[in-house]
């Protein structure tokens, strides 16, 4: 872990592992847990979509297609286990209620994200896997 934080690098975190990994590594000036880290979510079993908070966001905009028209992103075929985090002051990229957030980026944290998601890679969509894939892209780009 204290390597990671030392490469200034952004890191994703994926469901309660990311979780669990941002609300223990120090970020920012304040050298505080991240606000997409524990305990500032919740976790659930059972999540195929998220809602589109900001449809021009680079995460969903592109290199891949995402399909936002409906306003939310189908992620997967199947209900999948995922973590939400509570209203940060972040960048907000897919809800999953009015106050809870499953894909998120915190720029303290070298611009890291969590993508709550947290399941079967086969019971992506095509979608699910381009939202992700922009989601990396965005972190190193």
């Amino acid at each position: 872990m204290n390597a990671v934080q030392r490469s200034g690098r952004p890191v994703i975190g994926l469901g309660e592992g990311g979780y669990a990994y941002f609300g223990q590594v120090p970020c920012g000036e304040q050298d505080e847990a991240s606000p997409i880290g524990y305990p500032n979510g919740a976790h659930g079993s059972s999540l195929q979509q998220f809602g589109v908070v900001s449809p021009t966001h680079p995460s969903l905009t592109g290199p891949r297609s995402v399909d936002t028209s409906s306003g939310n992103v189908i992620v997967t075929t199947s209900a999948m286990a995922y973590v939400t985090i509570f209203d940060p002051a972040v960048e907000l990229v897919g809800r999953t209620g009015p106050d809870h957030y499953v894909d998120v980026i915190d720029p303290s944290s070298a611009g890291s994200a969590l993508w709550g998601f947290h399941g079967v890679p086969s019971d992506y969509t095509r979608d699910g896997w381009n939202a992700l894939a922009n989601v990396i892209n965005y972190l190193i780009d």
